[in-house]
This record gives C-alpha cells, structure tokens and sequence, in this order.
C-alpha cells in the first residue's frame, strides 16, 4: 500500500498537467483521505478504510491506487463483487498495473471464475514477469486444472522470485507447495 501512495504522489506532484489530479487542494485532501484509509485498513477498520477512500475518489477520481485500495478493502468485507469493480477501475486507469490483474484474479479464483482468474494472472505476467504473486496462484489454480507439470513450472519460477525479492515466508509457502504437488 506504501508503494501505491507514493506511485500516487510522485505522478501527481511532478505531473506536467495538473488537470490529471485537480487543484492543490484537491491534491492534498485526496491524499489525505488516501493516506488515511490506508491507515484505516492496516488497522482492519475496512468499513472506515473504503469511506475515507471513495472521498479521495471524490477528489480525485484517475486516481488508480486508490481504487486498487478500496478493492482490497472490499475483499476483506467479502464484497468481491465490489472489489472486481474496483480492481477493473484501477486497470482501466493505469492497464499496466500487474498487482490490480492479479488480485482481480485472485478474487475470480475466489468465486468459481477460474478462466477469468487465469486471464488475469496471465496479464499481470506479462505486464510484471517479476510478479512471484501470479506465478503462484497461476501454478496453484493449473494443479487445480490437473496440469501438474505447468503448475509445477509456475511455483519453481515464483519460488525463484520470491527468492530474489528476500520474500522468505513466501519462499518457504512456495516450497511446500511445491513439495505437495510433487508427491502427488
């Protein structure tokens, strides 16, 4: 969530068109309100979280992370309908963001849409090779899909990632992942 608040920032304050985040003062409470429902959401306040951020929204409403925000906030009220919502938003305003394909997909997953989820972790894949997330639920849901050697190949390339990224608990859940679908 740091890293999409400071992707927020750092477009709108060295922007050479302020027409992309309003006026100062709309700068500044959008941020604030962003910053806040951030806040709002590590501290498992979901409800207060999506409130502060549809008033950044308000604000500011090409502001992709904060729609990629409140989606996560929405999954975690188990409005996952309201999360592929937002999630769709964030990707329509920024298409190059591989966490928003990502946890679209995941959500997907989540109710049944494992074409639709696959679709999604596919693009995150090409938009960020790096994304060790896509590999890992793409490996999890081709097992699911009874291609062992695909899903095999996709937990090995995430395992490296989550390696190369000092990731050690995803490493490790990588690891015995890997090792399950291999004795079966």
């Amino acid at each position: 969530m740091k890293k999409i608040f400071f992707l927020i920032f750092a477009y709108c304050a060295f922007s050479t068109s302020v027409a992309h985040c309003g006026s100062a003062e709309e700068l500044n409470n959008a941020v604030f309100y962003s910053n806040r429902g951030v806040s709002k959401a590590q501290a498992r306040n979901y409800e207060g979280a999506i409130a502060d951020y549809e008033k950044a929204i308000s604000f500011n409403p090409n502001d992709a992370g904060v729609y990629y925000n409140r989606g996560i906030a929405k999954a975690k009220m188990n409005d996952y309908k309201g999360a592929i919502v937002d999630y769709t938003k964030a990707i329509s305003i920024n298409p190059n963001d591989a966490d928003a394909y990502s946890a679209r997909g995941a959500v997907k997953n989540g109710l049944g849409d494992d074409a639709g989820a696959m679709e999604d972790w596919n693009k995150a894949i090409s938009v960020d090779p790096n994304s060790g997330e896509a590999y890992y639920n793409r490996g999890r849901i081709k097992f699911m899909l009874h291609d062992q050697k695909g899903a095999l190949q996709d937990l090995e390339i995430a395992k490296n990632i989550f390696w190369a990224q000092k990731s050690q608990s995803r490493y490790e859940q990588t690891v015995k992942v890997i090792n399950m679908y291999s004795a079966r």
